[in-house]
């Protein structure tokens, strides 16, 4: 503004000179000038103090008086300093600024004749033309500053509403969520308010090869899919710089031209120019971050920084009272189980005390079915047959409501002899199984880990998972519950 300011004094001056062909008059327009032109730069600089105002009013008014300026050149002048006066002081100082301007445009008017003031060659009315031209431009392109100024101030309070909203909406989903769906829609409300062209959180773990890493958990972007398999397990050694700022709880804002390295790696396929990232704390542990990029080099407030720290806190507020409700139904569920396990055991033990025969032992699985939730209960026996060896056979089996299909279902059928078993099945071919309950162990098996001929038994069965407790009578093994 200042180099503007001046050209336009200067053009002025020079016009007026070619008119009038004054040679002084250059002169005159250039010493006006330097008061206002001292004046412009502050307010541009945002010097603005009393002091500086008063010392421009008294130069000015000085320098006029001096000149003997016509009366409509001290107009000028307090209009000039009246408006910068009243945009850059408090409005008690303003008043006292605008009042001294008057009392000084009062004595340039009256002093020349009392002093006997003279200007020579040069004429007052010129004089005054351009006193008047300059303090009329420079008053001129003060408005000019402070209207964008204020357009600017404007926008900035808008976008900050416009931000606040924005965040007020994203906190009802994480605070009223209980599940990663809450999350998303926080993201989803977050971009367009923020004006961006993502918003995501990032969670860090460790990673026993690549070490602390970052991964994508949310994201709302244009190309979303880009974005998680682009940040899938990002090691932090990586963003170095990134790692050093964030996890001293300090905000990391950049333009991607500024990275270097491996972190300017990341960003050369990307659409992002610069990227603000929050680092999101449970405690004192650094757990990841609340990231916004736009597609254009933005600078952020204090104020906007601010509205988006608490995002971040919000969604460690999220983190920390999921965990908390994870470990709640855990417990509740523990309990829960346990409780099961007991009423289940006290059934059985009643079953089994009172009515120590076939339908007390049915009785007793049944409530084994209510406790564990399982499909299907059994009891076996371990017989010998002449030709398979030792078998398990069925003595009894209940299976759980709506799962009736899986009584009598135990079929084998022999691939040498062709004779069919129902509900027995050799050791031979249950090798996993003997070996455990044998040794009076637990066997638990799950299909999909087993091998050949035994795999193929459980797979014809239905069969995912399969839980074997041994049965020992006078310290013999005889046969196991399933």
């Amino acid at each position: 503004m200042r180099v503007v300011g001046l050209a336009t004094a200067i053009v002025a001056g020079g016009t007026l000179f070619a008119v009038y062909e004054y040679a002084p008059l250059l002169y005159a327009t250039m010493v006006c000038f330097i008061p206002l032109a001292d004046a412009i730069y502050r307010l541009k600089t945002d010097a603005r103090t009393a002091a500086s105002i008063a010392a421009d009013i008294t130069l000015s008014g000085a320098l006029l008086t001096y000149l003997n300026a016509p009366d409509f050149a001290l107009a000028f002048m307090v209009a000039y300093f009246g408006t910068t006066a009243v945009f850059l002081l408090p409005s008690g100082t303003a008043l006292v600024a605008a009042a001294y301007v008057l009392l000084w445009a009062l004595a340039a008017a009256a002093l020349p004749p009392l002093l006997d003031i003279d200007t020579g060659a040069l004429d007052p009315q010129v004089l005054g033309a351009a006193a008047a031209g300059v303090f009329s431009i420079m008053l001129m392109l003060v408005l000019v500053y402070l209207k964008h100024m204020l357009m600017t101030h404007a926008a900035t309070q808008n976008r900050r509403i416009q931000i606040a909203e924005a965040v007020s909406a994203a906190s009802h989903h994480l605070l009223d969520g209980h599940d990663d769906g809450a999350l998303q829609m926080a993201l989803e409300v977050l971009r367009p308010g923020l004006g961006a062209s993502g918003v995501f959180v990032e969670r860090n773990d460790d990673d026993p090869e690549l070490g602390l890493c970052s991964t994508i958990i949310a994201t709302a972007a244009g190309d979303p899919e880009w974005v998680m398999a682009k940040w899938q397990r990002v090691p932090w050694d990586r963003m170095p710089k990134a790692r050093a700022v964030l996890s001293q709880r300090r905000v990391f804002a950049f333009d991607v031209t500024e990275l270097s390295g491996t972190e300017r790696d990341l960003y050369e396929d990307s659409d992002v120019a610069s990227e603000v990232d929050i680092p999101i704390f449970i405690g004192t542990e650094w757990v990841g971050i609340f990231g916004v990029t736009t597609a254009e080099i933005r600078t952020w407030t204090a104020e906007e920084l601010e509205l988006l720290t608490s995002v971040a806190g919000m969604v460690g507020s999220f983190w920390r009272r999921r965990s908390a409700e994870a470990k709640t139904d855990e417990l509740i569920a523990s309990l829960d189980g346990r409780v099961r396990y007991e009423r289940a055991l006290a059934a059985c033990s009643r079953s089994l005390l009172t009515d120590p025969d076939g339908a007390s032992v049915d009785a007793a699985l049944d409530a084994l079915i209510a406790a564990t939730g399982v499909d299907y209960v059994f009891v076996d026996v371990n017989v010998e047959h002449p030709a398979q060896g030792l078998m398990a056979k069925i003595v009894h089996e209940v299976a759980a409501p709506g799962k009736r299909d899986l009584l009598l279902n135990d079929v084998w059928t022999d691939p040498v002899t062709g004779e069919v078993f129902v509900n027995q099945a050799p050791y031979a071919l249950l090798a996993t199984s003997y070996a455990a309950l044998s040794a009076g162990m637990t066997a638990d098996l799950r299909t999909r880990a087993l091998d050949g001929p035994e795999r193929a038994y459980y797979e014809q069965s239905g069969v995912a998972s399969e839980l074997n407790l041994p049965i020992f009578v006078d310290g013999e093994w005889s046969g196991s519950v399933g």
